[in-house]
C-alpha cells in the first residue's frame, strides 16, 4: 500500500505558534513544460508494500516507524538547550497530543495525516539561540568571558546579533569597531550555525586595541573640552569642571609605563580613563544617526557645541544632570536662531525614540536649503495639504530602502527606512495629491513606496492550485501552491485592489484563492 499524501490540516498546537510555515519545494506532476513548482510542507519515508495475511503480529509499517521516530525526536529537542520554558511546554504538549493520536490511529492514511500535522507543528516551534560567551584574544592565550545574548529563530531564519565588547577590545576583522556582528542561523536540519568573527569551536575572535600609545592618544584627545564646549549661563562652572576633568586624566597619564608591560595593567588604566570620561561627560544623540561624544555634564546649566553641518547646538541639563530639558539650534554664543534643522536630543547612544528626548523648537528659515532637509524649488503656488489621525502598520518591501520626508514633503538627505521592515503609523497626510504616512515626528513615507498591512496570525487553505505574487503585485512564474494545502500567514494587504495574504517574505496569495 503506497503511502498516501493527503492535504495538510494544521493541528491545534500549530495554530498557537503564529509563525510562517516551513516549506519544501517539489516539482509538480503534469505541468505544461514551464518550470513550475508546487510548494508543500515536507515529510519523509514511504510505506512498505502490503505482504498479505500473516500469522504473527505484523511489523510496523514505514509510516508508523516514521511517526514513532518523529514523536521520539521531541525528547531530543527538549534536552537540546535551544528552547525556553514556554517552548518546552509546547513541545511536551505536542508529544502528549500526538502520542495519543498515533495510538488511536488504525490505518496508514490516518497516520500519514498525523505525521504531516506533527511535522509542521514541530517546524513552527522557534529555537532560542544563545550566542557563544568565550572570546579568544588573537595573538595571545588570553580568554574573555562575555554575556550571552539570545535571539529566537525558526528553521531557515538568519539574523545579525550585535555583541558589545569590553572597552579596549575589537573584532578580529575590524579593529576600529567596539562590537562584533555575529550572524546566527538555523539550517533545514535544525542545526544552529554562527558566522563572522568566530572559529570552528564557536569561540569569538577579538583583538586587543590597548597600547601605551593608544592610552596617551585617548587622554590627549579627551583633555581639551574647553576647545569644543562653552556655556552661555554657567561659564565659570564649566571651566572648573573641565579643569578637574583634565587633572584626573593627567594623573592617569603619569601612571602609563614607558616600556613593555602586561595587558592587565594597560586595561586597568584604560578602564580608569573610561570611568573619568563617564563621570564628567555624556554622549548626546541628536537624531537617529548623529551623536556628539563627551559633552560635559553641567547640572542645571547649558552647553553649546558645533554639530550638524557646522550649526551650533545648545542643550540644557536638568538640576541633577541626568536629563535634558531643552535642545535648540543656536549661534556660537548660545542664542536661539531660525533654522530648518530638526533634532531630537537625548542622553545615550541607544536612546533614540525613548522617553526623555527633547525636540528643538526653532522657527524655520524662509526659502532656504539649510538643515537636514533639502527643499526642492517649487512654483509659487499654495500647497493643498490635509493631515488627520490614522493608525496602521506600514511595510517596507524587500526592494527597499525608501526615502523619508518632512512635514512639508521635503525629502530627507540622510534618513531612510530599511527594506523588509514594519513601522507604526499615527497620521496620514495628503499633500498636493500625494499620500504620506507618519512613522515618527516630522518623518513621513509615501504610501506608494510600500504597503499598509494588517498584522495577523492565521492559517489559510488553498481552494485550488494557486499562483503567488510579490508585494509589488508581480506574478511569480515558477512556483505555485498545491490545492487544499494550509499555510500560516502573518499579514494581509490590499495589492492592486485585491486583498492578499503573505505566506513568505515576498510571496502573497489572493483572498479569492483560499477557502
Amino acid at each position: 500500500m503506497k503511502k498516501y499524501y493527503g492535504p495538510i490540516v494544521l493541528g491545534l498546537a500549530a495554530l498557537t505558534l503564529g509563525a510562517t510555515a516551513s516549506q519544501t519545494t517539489v516539482h509538480a506532476d503534469g505541468n505544461d513544460g514551464e518550470d513550475t513548482q508546487v510548494e508543500t510542507p515536507a515529510k519523509d519515508g514511504e510505506t512498505e508494500t502490503d505482504n498479505g495475511d500473516q500469522t504473527e503480529t505484523p511489523d510496523k509499517s514505514a509510516i508508523q516507524k516514521d511517526l514513532d521516530k518523529e514523536i521520539a525526536s521531541i525528547d531530543t529537542k527538549i534536552s537540546s538547550g535551544n528552547y525556553k520554558d514556554a517552548q518546552i511546554t509546547t513541545l511536551k504538549n505536542l508529544k502528549e497530543e500526538y502520542t495519543a493520536k498515533a495510538a488511536a490511529a488504525t490505518d496508514d492514511q490516518t497516520r500519514d495525516t498525523i505525521y504531516s500535522d506533527l511535522y509542521l507543528s514541530l517546524e513552527n516551534v522557534a529555537y532560542t539561540v544563545s550566542t557563544p560567551t568565550n572570546a579568544i584574544v588573537s595573538g595571545t592565550k588570553e580568554n574573555i568571558t562575555l554575556s550571552a545574548q539570545t535571539v529566537t529563530l525558526k528553521k531557515g531564519d538568519t539574523e545579525d546579533i550585535i555583541i558589545k565588547l569590553p572597552s579596549g577590545y575589537a573584532p578580529a576583522s575590524e579593529n576600529s569597531s567596539s562590537s562584533i556582528v555575529l550572524k546566527a542561523s538555523v539550517n533545514k536540519d535544525g542545526e544552529v550555525i554562527f558566522s563572522g568573527d568566530i572559529d570552528k569551536d564557536n569561540n569569538l575572535l577579538i583583538t586587543d586595541t590597548v597600547t601605551t600609545d593608544s592610552l596617551k592618544k585617548e587622554i590627549a584627545e579627551d583633555s581639551s573640552l574647553s576647545q569644543y564646549y562653552t556655556s552661555p549661563d554657567k561659564a565659570d562652572e564649566l571651566a572648573k569642571l573641565t579643569d578637574s576633568y583634565k587633572q584626573e586624566l593627567t594623573a592617569i597619564q603619569d601612571k602609563i609605563p614607558t616600556g613593555n608591560t602586561d595587558a592587565k595593567t594597560l586595561h586597568a588604566l584604560n578602564d580608569d580613563i573610561t570611568n573619568v570620561i563617564n563621570k564628567y561627560t555624556n554622549k548626546i544623540l541628536l537624531d537617529r544617526n548623529t551623536a556628539q561624544w563627551n559633552v560635559p555634564i553641567l547640572k542645571d546649566g547649558s552647553v553649546t557645541f558645533r554639530a550638524l553641518k557646522s550649526e551650533y547646538v545648545t542643550i540644557k541639563y536638568s538640576a541633577d544632570g541626568t536629563k535634558l530639558t531643552s535642545a535648540e539650534i543656536t549661534d556660537k554664543d548660545g542664542n536661539k536662531i531660525k533654522s530648518n534643522t530638526k533634532i531630537v536630543a537625548s542622553i545615550g547612544l541607544d536612546s533614540f525614540g525613548q522617553p526623555g528626548a527633547v525636540e528643538n523648537t526653532n522657527d524655520p528659515l524662509p526659502n532656504t536649503n539649510s538643515g537636514n532637509y533639502v527643499e526642492p524649488s517649487k512654483p509659487e503656488t499654495t500647497q493643498k495639504k490635509s493631515v488627520s489621525d490614522h493608525t496602521s502598520t506600514f511595510y517596507v518591501l524587500p526592494n527597499g530602502p525608501i526615502s523619508l520626508f518632512d512635514d512639508n514633503g521635503n525629502k530627507a538627505t540622510n534618513l531612510v527606512l530599511g527594506k523588509n521592515s514594519f513601522w507604526r503609523v499615527d497620521k496620514v497626510m495628503t499633500l498636493d495629491g500625494v499620500t504620506y504616512l507618519r512613522v515618527a515626528t516630522n518623518e513621513w513615507v509615501k504610501l506608494a513606496d510600500g504597503l499598509e498591512v494588517t498584522p495577523l496570525k492565521e492559517t489559510v487553505t488553498t481552494n485550488k492550485q494557486v499562483r503567488l505574487y510579490t508585494g509589488e503585485g508581480k506574478l511569480i512564474t515558477n512556483r505555485i501552491l498545491g490545492n487544499n494545502t494550509a499555510w500560516l500567514t502573518d499579514n494581509s494587504a490590499t495589492i492592486n485592489g485585491q486583498k492578499m495574504y503573505r505566506v513568505a517574505t515576498n510571496e502573497w496569495i489572493s483572498a479569492n484563492d483560499i477557502k
